[in-house]
């Protein structure tokens, strides 16, 4: 019965999807109008009072975004905009509360058996999909099933040591794994957004499939104009609690100046990103913005690609460790909004930073000295080293713009190297590019990026630095390193734990297949004139997390 009521709902979302999105498939001229709560609007979204045909109030939220969501569909990549979008219409079941603990979303429970190779999920009752469908256990079966079939994006790593899944009752879901994994539902639970089954039963190509925007959060998405805005709707169907916004619109800017300046006007209501120290203090001046701050998840680091030759010499890698000023990088980058990140580990997760295991330290001369040894000279005196086979040290750095800070990091490391010896090129890409050339494409240099959030650590350096894992987009296949984080997957006792990452930690600083240099305070701006109530959550989703957004108020 429930795939037949799924079949005819598909049908309807086509015809919705293909209305929403060949009307904003266009030039990108038309967008929503930019009106504070309280006001009428004849934009898309308007609802009319049933009767007299007049226009009733919609309560829009604004909201500015650094830069356009790569996909919507955000099971196909790992886009930090893409998935704070997404996330809204479909919360992830499990978050990270303020102790840096994982809970349960919506009341969600899990358990496991004593040797952690299966886990039982109880789902909370009440969920409706915005189409009407209910959300329950046959969409975590379906999601699961359907990302490792289909291979789909890294999400489907979360689910491939699963043998079976069964599901005794519609609130019910019990996964039965291939080896044990203490934080498999700590992982896929937070990392996962449930898929619809009613959408993706049928799509065989789900990589290039344009998600409807069907959603069982507080809201769904009803339209986007690629690198303009996307537009939010309330889901008719979601009772949890009240919602007091009818609409959100994200709109998308062209740098962190305009974003701001559309603050202060009253363009928008509030910042999806986080923001820089310096418009940090811009804004401080003005008594109708509000600043909220919390220690950032993830990390900012840096790859050294194994597609080039020259960069799978450790000697070069350590060298080029050698290079980054974690200091000046805070200090003068960051402005003083970020602390150095000294060990493999981010400082936030204490335990498996205590040993104290440290990367190499910032040491340009130190650095020069060990190519100098390693058969890296200057022959010809344009001040680049080469091997002996005369092939120069040279090596282009991609970023994505639109980060924090980010033209002055690399500037920064580009000109210690250059001192070094070693010639680096910038070469600035938007968020879809970067995600070509790097984390899909594999074929690049060095590159630079920012991690919105590291939750459980084993789990976590597994996916980014396991052997062929999907964020190990750097190629580094190490096998010692790889045993040391399956072991520690598969070790209930925490603190024996914390020894195993200590040991793969040595590794590392031997080996550095990455440099990792700083964890950010993440500020985020609202102009309180005309809604409140925000609340920030850590994460990558600030204020924008789902049981967050719920709360923000109108203030008439």
């Amino acid at each position: 019965m429930k795939r037949t009521r799924k079949y005819l709902a598909l049908l309807c979302l086509v015809l919705v999807a293909s209305l929403f999105f060949s009307a904003c498939g266009g030039n990108g001229d038309e967008t929503p109008e930019t009106k504070p709560s309280g006001s009428q609007s004849s934009e898309p979204g308007t609802k009319e009072t049933e009767g007299n045909g007049a226009e009733d109030d919609v309560v829009r939220l604004n909201v500015g975004l650094s830069s356009a969501p790569v996909s919507l569909n955000t099971w196909s990549n790992n886009d930090l905009n893409s998935s704070l979008i997404a996330s809204i219409a479909m919360p992830s079941l499990v978050k990270i509360d303020d102790n840096g603990k994982k809970v349960g979303v919506y009341g969600t429970t899990w358990s496991s058996n004593d040797d952690a190779t299966q886990f039982t999920v109880t789902l909370p009752s009440g969920l409706v999909w915005s189409d009407g469908e209910p959300f329950d256990s046959s969409d975590m079966k379906f999601t699961a099933e359907y990302l490792v079939e289909k291979e789909f994006g890294y999400n489907a790593s979360m689910f491939t040591n699963v043998e079976s899944i069964e599901t005794p009752d519609e609130l019910t879901v019990v996964y039965n794994l291939t080896d044990p994994d203490v934080n498999f539902f700590n992982q896929a639970g937070f990392w996962v957004s449930p898929l619809p089954e009613q959408e993706f039963a049928d799509v065989d190509d789900p990589m290039n499939h344009t998600f409807s925007g069907v959603g069982y959060g507080p809201f769904y998405i009803a339209e986007e104009s690629q690198g303009e805005y996307v537009l939010l709707k309330k889901n008719p169907h979601y009772t949890l609690t009240d919602v007091a916004i009818d609409e959100i619109v994200f709109r998308v800017y062209t740098d962190e100046n305009t974003m701001v300046l559309a603050l202060q006007n009253g363009e928008i209501d509030c910042t999806a990103n986080y923001v820089s120290v310096p418009s940090q203090s811009q804004l401080s001046t003005n008594p109708d913005m509000e600043l909220l701050s919390a220690q950032s998840l993830g990390y900012g680091f840096s790859t050294f690609s194994q597609s080039n030759e020259l960069l799978r010499d450790v000697n070069v890698r350590m060298a080029l460790s050698m290079g980054y000023d974690r200091d000046a990088i805070c200090q003068v980058a960051y402005q003083g909004g970020a602390v150095p990140m000294e060990t493999p580990v981010s400082p936030v997760w204490k335990d498996f930073a205590a040993s104290g295991i440290k990367q190499p330290a910032f040491d340009i001369e130190a650095g020069a000295q060990l190519l100098e040894e390693s058969g890296y000279v200057d022959s010809d005196g344009d001040g680049v080293r080469e091997n002996a086979d005369g092939e120069k040290l040279s090596f282009e750095l991609i970023y994505r713009t639109g980060l924090a800070a980010a033209d002055s990091v690399v500037e920064i490391v580009r000109s210690n190297l250059a001192k070094m010896g070693v010639e680096v090129t910038l070469v600035p890409t938007d968020a879809a590019t970067f995600s070509a050339k790097v984390t899909q494409g594999h074929e690049y240099d060095i590159s630079y990026s920012v991690w919105g959030v590291i939750d459980d650590v084993d789990t976590a350096l597994h996916i980014i630095y396991g052997m062929n894992e999907t964020l190990n987009f750097m190629d580094y296949n190490d096998q010692e390193m790889e045993d040391l984080l399956i072991q520690s997957r598969q070790t209930v006792e925490y603190e024996e734990r914390v020894k195993i990452i200590d040991e793969w930690q040595k590794l590392f600083v031997e080996r550095m297949p990455t440099v990792n240099l700083f964890v950010a305070t993440n500020t985020y701006a609202v102009n309180t004139s005309n809604f409140s109530g925000y609340t920030l959550s850590p994460g990558n989703n600030g204020v924008f997390d789902a049981a967050n957004v719920v709360k923000i108020t109108p203030n008439n």
